[in-house]
């Protein structure tokens, strides 16, 4: 890990989605180096689809610290997390980590960690039990990297469980999808 950026982490407002397109699309070119090319070379992400999320609170972004323009307004995102709520069960309420991107610059940085761990603080406060997430199975800062934060692979009756649902239902959708179906993907969970 390199020198970390000094960051901040706030609710995204309406002038920050114009980037998070671009960092997006800039996060996922590591892909290629992967022979994932066709996602590497996806279209971005249209500004509109993280309007909901925004509006919802959902989104929160990473912005260096004491950067700011020559107006004063603080400095673009560089990186930022995207949930959605899912509410399987009584007993297991989570926050499914739907996108997290870093611009590459600033990788290798922990800010996805920070981002990460900020979701768990706030799920936590928020009477949601475990963070989820799915992701490539055999992409080295993918799985690996979720397990060394503390997520682990629903298998068995943890998958198959009710409070599995949505998590679940996510996964088998994106198995079908055109383009991430193509690789081996897996459900994932930290408990809080």
């Amino acid at each position: 890990m390199s020198n970390p950026t000094p960051i901040s982490i706030r609710p995204a407002d309406p002038a920050d989605l114009p980037h998070l397109p671009v960092i997006e699309s800039a996060s996922d070119q590591i892909f290629g180096a992967t022979d994932m090319h066709s996602i590497a070379d996806s279209s971005p992400p249209s500004i509109e689809s993280y309007t909901q999320a925004q509006s919802l609170g959902h989104i929160w972004v990473a912005t260096p610290t004491n950067s700011t323009s020559t107006t004063g307004v603080s400095a673009p995102p560089v990186a930022f997390i995207t949930i959605a709520l899912h509410y399987n069960c009584e007993a297991l309420k989570s926050a499914f980590i739907h996108q997290i991107s870093v611009l590459p610059e600033y990788a290798r940085q922990g800010i996805g960690g920070r981002l990460i761990e900020f979701v768990a603080v706030w799920a936590g406060e928020n009477g949601f039990k475990a963070l989820e997430l799915t992701t490539f199975e055999h992409v080295p800062w993918n799985k690996k990297y979720y397990e060394r934060l503390g997520f682990k692979v629903l298998v068995g009756e943890e998958y198959d469980g009710e409070d599995a649902r949505e998590v679940r239902e996510r996964l088998e959708e994106e198995r079908k999808d055109e383009l991430l179906g193509k690789w081996s993907r897996v459900a994932m969970r930290k408990m809080l």
